[in-house]
């Protein structure tokens, strides 16, 4: 006699209460009101803003404070305003007389060098002070996104 599958098993009543007992289970997860989270590479954190700006902000998360940003676009656009308003001493000691003399003698435009700059090195490098890296954001309270006033999709850990 073949046996029949758990559901089959069940009488009405009790696959009404199972699935009540599922639905509740599930409530549990969703998010109460006010919570502010945020999932940067699965990881599920709290989250508390310690600065906002129009396509990017800085929080605080139970690992750390993270640097998060509407897209990779905004976060290379952030990396090359940065680099733009530095004076020429800054520039000096951050690139080097010997590679901007290089660059001028390629013809190169510091517009070039920033775009190849960005494109070697991604903003993960200027951006991620603590591990150089980019996370993906995986999701956010509707109540984060409604605080920052975006939706987050990489962050970049700063300590």
């Amino acid at each position: 006699m073949a046996r029949k599958s758990t559901w089959k098993r069940l009488t009405g009543q009790e696959i009404t209460e199972a699935k009540q007992r599922t639905l509740a289970e599930q409530e549990d997860e969703f998010d109460e009101e006010g919570e502010l989270w945020i999932e940067i590479e699965g990881e599920r954190m709290g989250a508390a803003i310690q600065a906002t700006f129009r396509e990017w902000a800085i929080i605080d998360t139970d690992g750390g404070e993270y640097l998060v940003v509407e897209s990779y676009e905004v976060a290379e656009q952030l990396v090359k305003d940065r680099w733009r308003e530095m004076d020429t001493d800054e520039l000096l000691e951050m690139i080097g007389a010997e590679q901007i003399i290089q660059s001028w003698l390629r013809n190169q435009s510091f517009e070039d060098w920033l775009d190849d700059y960005i494109r070697n090195d991604g903003p993960a490098g200027e951006l991620a002070g603590y591990d150089g890296e980019q996370g993906e954001v995986g999701g956010t309270s509707e109540d984060l996104i409604e605080d920052l006033g975006f939706t987050p999709s990489v962050a970049y850990r700063t300590n």
